[in-house]
C-alpha cells in the first residue's frame, strides 16, 4: 500500500491497476490486456490487474505502462490516444494525484476468423 501525499489515506497498487484497466476497457478497439514482460520482481505482485499494468510512482505523480491487444479494423493511434486520456482522467479523479505519463504497448492485433 502506498500513502497518498495529498491526504492521509492509502491506495493499494492493485486498486490503482484496477482503475487503469477499467478505464482502458471503455475505449473502442481494445480486445484484451496482455501480461507484462517477465521480471523477477513481478513475482511479488499477487494482484490480478497488476499482471497487465506497470505502475511507477513518485511523490507527486504516476507513470503507467499497459500491454494491450487491439481489434482488427480499429485505428491503433485513436485507440492508444483514447486509452491514455481515459486512464489519466480516471486515476486523477480517484487518487487526486497527477498522472504524468501513460504508455501503451500494442502487443498484438486480434483478427476475427
Amino acid at each position: 500500500m502506498k500513502k497518498n501525499s495529498i491526504s492521509d489515506y492509502y491506495i493499494s497498487d492493485e486498486i490503482i491497476a484496477s482503475v487503469v484497466i477499467n478505464a482502458a476497457k471503455k475505449c473502442d478497439g481494445i480486445f484484451c490486456f496482455e501480461k507484462k514482460p517477465f521480471k523477477l520482481k513481478y513475482l511479488l505482485h499477487n494482484g490480478e490487474n497488476l499482471k497487465y499494468v506497470n505502475i511507477s510512482e513518485s511523490e507527486d505523480s504516476f507513470v503507467f505502462t499497459l500491454y494491450i491487444t487491439t481489434m482488427d479494423g480499429y485505428s491503433i493511434p485513436k485507440a492508444v490516444s483514447s486509452v491514455k486520456e481515459n486512464v489519466k482522467q480516471a486515476v486523477e479523479k480517484v487518487t487526486e494525484k497527477q498522472v504524468s505519463e501513460v504508455n501503451v504497448e500494442i502487443v498484438s492485433v486480434h483478427f476475427d476468423d
